[in-house]
């Protein structure tokens, strides 16, 4: 099917910021349709589902659909990363724990690595455990979601 102008709009302004994967998996994603396991599991008949199989996504439900890909990958991910955070300081007797990520093939720290680059790098010890940078991009992709936001 088809992808929408609004949504097309978005692609482009992910790939022009850098974000190409993201733009092209949330292109695949709409242009494919929605997978039947999305679909409301009342309705379906997990007996005879066919999961190979994707439902299109009609032309005005594309940009809310587009708003829910990029919060499972952008949102979702941010608040449960903040919540382990939380959780770990809580364990560790209330001392913050920032979680990092090593690239598994080169065994750096790209956290380390920014920070190496970039004396200003945003990340302190007083942000471990915050969502509020998350929320902020959930209510900014609910007001793009809303009809008439993008001309």
């Amino acid at each position: 099917m088809a992808i929408n102008e609004e949504v097309m709009t978005i692609i482009r302004i992910l790939n022009e910021e850098g974000f190409g994967v993201l733009a092209g998996d949330l292109m695949v994603e709409i242009s494919q349709g929605r997978d039947q396991r999305e679909l409301d599991e009342e309705t379906l008949d997990t007996e005879t589902a066919d999961y190979d199989a994707r439902e299109p996504i009609a032309p005005e439900d594309q940009l809310p659909a587009a708003m829910q890909i990029l919060h499972r990958r952008l949102v979702a991910p941010a608040k449960a990363l903040a919540e382990g955070e939380r959780l770990l300081g809580e364990l560790g007797q209330g001392k913050p724990v920032r979680i990092r990520f090593v690239d598994p093939v080169e065994g750096i720290d790209r956290l380390a690595t920014a920070r190496d680059d970039n004396p200003n790098f945003p990340l302190g010890r007083d942000d471990i455990g915050r969502s509020d940078v998350a929320e902020k991009l959930d209510e900014l992709l609910a007001q793009i979601a809303a009809p008439g936001a993008i001309v």
